[in-house]
């Protein structure tokens, strides 16, 4: 029995095309800009809404009167917007908000968005300053106790200029050390059914987002007994800060 012989196919060669102005129908438009809202405000699939779910859930569920909210890097506001919503749908009473940042451009839109909001600015407070100290005085009145403080650790984004620059012309961005102090400042002073939500991003700053993620996975295991903070916490939080110093002398 003879094999038999295919004939050989040739590929079809096509001329190059050059797409230069190529405009999709609108229901493939339509279809991407709903993909795209729905990333961004999935808590499933974006990071943002996700810390959203759990600052906004906290607080819906938990807040009291003389209770502290605390946005640690209110950025362009988009933290600030969640928690003052959050706050003005419960109805609750002699609750205080604090936002902080360095950035006279991020503290100047998180005011916009606070005067936008029509909310009453006897309780909402914002500060151009640093994260650590947390807590300065003044920031917690007679019987006040902090209900959550959350944190989007990184730089400024959508700035004009690709982020926060300083006087050299260099991208600023949160501190390692700086982050690491007030986080565990935060965990020592939440109360309970409180929560600290950290956000952090290994693209902008590695160093930052694997020693927090250390802290956060070590305090996850804990019991909330007392004692707790001054036996594990800090001893870890130096840990990693010592670990984080020596990685760096020997790169």
């Amino acid at each position: 029995i003879r094999p038999q012989i295919r004939p050989q196919i040739r590929p079809q060669i096509r001329p190059h095309v050059r797409h230069t102005n190529f405009n999709p129908p609108p229901s493939i438009t339509l279809h991407c800009t709903s993909q795209t809202r729905h990333y961004q405000t999935s808590p499933n699939l974006n990071l943002v809404p996700l810390s959203h779910h759990y600052i906004t859930t906290t607080i819906k569920n938990n807040i009291k009167p003389n209770d502290l909210v605390i946005d640690a890097t209110c950025g362009n506001g988009g933290d600030t917007l969640a928690i003052i919503k959050a706050i003005e749908s419960s109805s609750v009473s002699n609750v205080n908000f604090l936002a902080l940042d360095v950035q006279p451009t991020a503290t100047s839109k998180c005011m916009g968005i606070i005067r936008r909001s029509k909310s009453r600015s006897d309780w909402c407070r914002v500060s151009l300053r640093s994260h650590y100290p947390l807590i300065v005085e003044g920031d917690m009145g007679v019987g006040e106790r902090l209900l959550a403080a959350v944190y989007n650790l990184g730089y400024l984004p959508n700035d004009g200029g690709g982020g926060r620059t300083d006087n050299v012309g260099e991208r600023v961005m949160t501190d390692v050390k700086t982050s690491l102090n007030s986080i565990a400042e935060a965990l020592g002073e939440v109360r309970v059914n409180g929560v600290v939500v950290v956000t952090s991003y290994p693209g902008s700053n590695r160093d930052e987002h694997f020693m927090v993620a250390s802290l956060m996975e070590c305090v996850s295991k804990l019991s909330s007994k007392e004692g707790w903070f001054d036996s594990v916490v800090r001893p870890r939080k130096d840990v990693v800060l010592e670990r984080m110093g020596r990685r760096r002398r020997f790169v």
